[in-house]
């Protein structure tokens, strides 16, 4: 497949490699492989290739917004849930979601479709506690979700919704401060 064969030439090509950092993304996508996809995204630290990842996911959000059924959204759900990726793998593609992605949605993306984006990755970091209750830093991204989810909620015009999410920020910051009380960054949270 084309997609495929344009990917691994890029992969080829220096990290440094505008056209690589700006281009990768959508073929390893459009080739089909999601786990391949994911795989790289997870592996991304903060550079111009994670800018471009995250620009070439925003734009099949923002793409699609007008339709009833997202496929973007679908993309994202299928990342995160991709069948093959490491647990450190998978909290790696929800703390890019969180804190990456959602400035390359920002201006363009509406509001419901970043919440639930925000909301998968909320499902998939309580999966990933379920499977490692004490992992402090998906439960510090579980207590972002919350606080993302709110602040969503709040900008949609819906504040019951934002307060439940307060409160379950509120109550995972409290456990962590529990189970590490010389935290200042928690306690000032709290």
């Amino acid at each position: 497949q084309l997609h495929r064969l344009i990917a691994d030439h890029l992969l080829s090509l220096s990290e440094g490699d505008a056209l690589r950092q700006d281009e990768l993304m959508f073929h390893l996508i459009g080739s089909g492989d999601r786990l391949r996809a994911a795989k790289y995204y997870a592996g991304l630290t903060e550079s111009l290739e994670l800018t471009g990842a995250d620009r070439t996911i925003a734009a099949m959000v923002i793409e699609a917004g007008h339709l009833e059924k997202n496929p973007g959204l679908d993309l994202i759900e299928s990342i995160l849930k991709q069948e093959g990726l490491t647990p450190v793998e998978s909290g790696q593609i929800c703390n890019h979601f969180l804190f990456t992605l959602p400035s390359a949605l920002r201006n363009d993306a509406r509001l419901e479709a970043q919440a639930a984006i925000t909301d998968l990755v909320r499902l998939r970091l309580v999966e990933l506690l379920n499977t490692d209750p004490k992992n402090y830093r998906h439960s510090m991204d579980l207590s972002v979700s919350h606080q993302n989810l709110g602040d969503l909620a709040l900008r949609i015009g819906n504040p019951g919704e934002a307060l439940k999410h307060y409160e379950q920020q509120l109550a995972i910051d409290q456990e962590l401060l529990n189970e590490s009380p010389g935290n200042a960054s928690r306690a000032y949270a709290v």
